[in-house]
């Protein structure tokens, strides 16, 4: 029996675009300066009633490419004058991720780009992790094994304590998306957070027994998929990341745990796993859902991109055609005789004429394809330079000659 206890955001990062006003930057290079003659590396700064973690203050060494990092007990800031980058940073803490809803973040972050990028151009969200906590009956939970992990990460890792697994991670930090089941309560007896057993304690905690944690780290190429550029924009589809993400009746979903008595069947038909079920229900409920779908990672399917892809590929069916003596792959009809083959190929194989491909690829193209500008369907046969002509006439000469030399090789052995 498998208990969720809480829900919760475990990691929000937001860049800030535009630029740090001049004569905050001195301002900012004063008290960097005041850290490192400190002997804590560190210069208090000020106090504000809408940020919370109380004072600010800068510490004595930036970052890679960020001069400045401003941090309290809820906030990690950083600033860079440097144009290729955000000039504002910002990742806050859990506690504040447990005490504020998305609305109070907002005005947090709002509070932060009036001080320090107060002409800002853009608020970007780069990372959201969603978490759900759970507990379970004495031998009713373990780390899943990895033949029952339906996913599209490439990438799966199981982390172990001695012999025990106690965490299993798929896909790559900084990918599109990442999923993590690990157990929580080891994880705090190596690095603290004690302050969580507060938080549990308003749900159905049990504290005899583990809390395991089900963790769904959404990076900025997923974000941007899904048009989520603001927080207000997150809070408006995060039901739909969730669902592409997570969600056990869709067999399409970035990851599900299969039932380990349903190893026999095929992946998209075997049943999610109960536990799986109830935690990946849990943390779906109560967010919005607008239907949006991921678009590709490059943006809306191109036409003319499609015509090269397509190009190419016919090209390799006619120079195949051609090296076996099928056909020489040069004849405007070519592509009519391929297109026959095809229709038999999923008439003999699939059951289905061309239009059912066509349908099905229409279906899940629909509000993904660029608007055609310029495109003219003419179905005449291409015009042809006189040098192209001229080259296509030395190429057919060529294709039939040896055409011709083949069939004297095969008179020749019918002979022999």
């Amino acid at each position: 029996m498998i208990r969720p206890i809480g829900k919760h955001l475990d990691a929000l990062y937001l860049s800030i675009l535009g630029e740090i006003p001049e004569t905050l930057v001195r301002l900012l290079r004063a008290h960097k300066e005041d850290a490192q003659e400190q002997e804590n590396n560190r210069s208090d700064m000020f106090e504000d009633a809408l940020i919370p973690g109380g004072r600010l203050y800068m510490q004595a060494k930036g970052t890679k490419g960020h001069e400045f990092v401003i941090r309290n007990s809820r906030l990690y800031l950083q600033l860079t004058t440097q144009r290729h980058l955000p000039a504002l940073s910002i990742q806050f803490m859990a506690e504040a991720l447990y005490e504020y809803d998305l609305d109070g973040l907002q005005k947090i972050v709002d509070r932060l780009c009036e001080i320090f990028v107060p002409e800002h151009r853009k608020q970007i969200v780069s990372r959201v992790d969603v978490a759900v906590d759970f507990q379970a009956e004495e031998g009713a939970f373990s780390i899943p094994e990895v033949q029952d992990v339906v996913t599209r990460a490439r990438r799966r890792r199981v982390e172990y304590d001695g012999i025990t697994p106690q965490t299993l991670t798929l896909g790559n930090h900084g990918g599109a998306m990442q999923v993590q089941v690990y157990n929580k309560t080891a994880e705090m007896a190596k690095k603290g957070k004690e302050w969580l057993r507060t938080v549990w304690e308003q749900g159905a905690y049990d504290p005899e027994r583990d809390v395991w944690r089900a963790e769904v780290r959404l990076y900025r190429d997923l974000l941007a998929g899904f048009s989520v550029g603001s927080l207000g924009e997150l809070r408006a589809c995060l039901g739909d990341l969730l669902q592409y993400a997570v969600d056990p009746d869709c067999t399409g979903s970035w990851v599900r745990f299969a039932e380990p008595k349903s190893r026999e069947h095929r992946s998209a038909r075997r049943e999610s796993a109960p536990w799986w079920s109830r935690v990946s229900n849990r943390m779906m409920y109560g967010e919005f859902h607008q239907g949006r779908r991921r678009l590709r990672p490059k943006g809306l399917t191109s036409f003319s991109r499609a015509v090269e892809m397509y190009t190419a590929w016919a090209s390799k069916v006619a120079a195949i055609a051609r090296a076996g003596g099928l056909h020489n792959g040069y004849s405007h009809d070519f592509g009519k005789w391929a297109q026959r083959q095809g229709e038999m190929h999923l008439s003999q194989k699939k059951g289905k004429t061309w239009a059912d491909a066509v349908n099905a690829q229409t279906d899940k193209l629909v509000g993904e394809v660029e608007p055609f500008a310029g495109v003219v369907f003419d179905m005449r046969p291409p015009e042809f330079s006189e040098h192209e002509r001229r080259h296509r006439r030395e190429r057919l000469t060529q294709a039939n000659f040896t055409g011709k030399l083949l069939e004297v090789a095969q008179a020749h052995r019918d002979e022999g």
